[in-house]
């Protein structure tokens, strides 16, 4: 499900200018999906992961998380608790069709007890779309970045994001979220 213009303007520009900056620290991965054999490479900045702050930022990303948290009630989820927040940075990246969609993966795996949700925020424009899929591998949703927009579905499905071509990068932040 995709929620447009999650953030109130201020807000969203005052993220885009803090992460899309020389100061910002990414972190580059080979594989930008963990425990996945891919040739897609970017850079990610870890916030929160489990019950640990990560970054000294995580603070400035709580509106984001909270604001959130009360939309998804328009939607009858109730969140119970943080699980993950990074933000990932992909850039442009000349690949064969095989390796841009060869990133499918998961949130939450199957088997973990609980529910999850994950939301996928858009920093800016971009191509490399998120596409979403159901438990037959066929895809359910497909969304192009679109700036201060918000996709958000179930941690447990497959899901990937392709890397940009006509944009120079694609800039997201990824959370997952326990819910009731």
């Amino acid at each position: 499900m995709l929620i447009p213009n999650l953030l109130d303007e201020d807000y969203a520009k005052a993220i885009r200018n803090l992460v899309d900056n020389n100061s910002f620290p990414w972190y580059f991965y080979d594989n930008i999906v963990s425990g996945k054999k891919n040739e897609v490479s970017g850079f990610i900045h870890m916030l929160f992961f489990n019950t640990e702050v990560e970054s000294t930022g995580f603070d400035f990303f709580k509106p984001l998380i909270k604001t959130f948290v009360d939309k998804a009630k328009d939607y009858n989820i109730i969140v119970k608790s943080l699980h993950r927040i990074q933000i990932n940075l992909m850039v442009s990246q000349d690949l064969t069709n095989e390796k841009k969609t060869n990133n499918k993966h998961v949130d939450m795996n199957k088997e973990c007890p609980g529910k999850f949700i994950s939301f996928i925020y858009y920093i800016d424009d971009s191509d490399g779309d998120t596409i979403v899929y159901d438990d037959n591998n066929n895809e359910i949703e497909r969304v192009t970045p679109k700036r201060n927009a918000c996709l958000f579905f179930n941690s447990k499905n497959l899901h990937e994001g392709t890397p940009p071509i006509k944009s120079k990068k694609r800039m997201v932040i990824n959370c997952i979220l326990s819910i009731e």
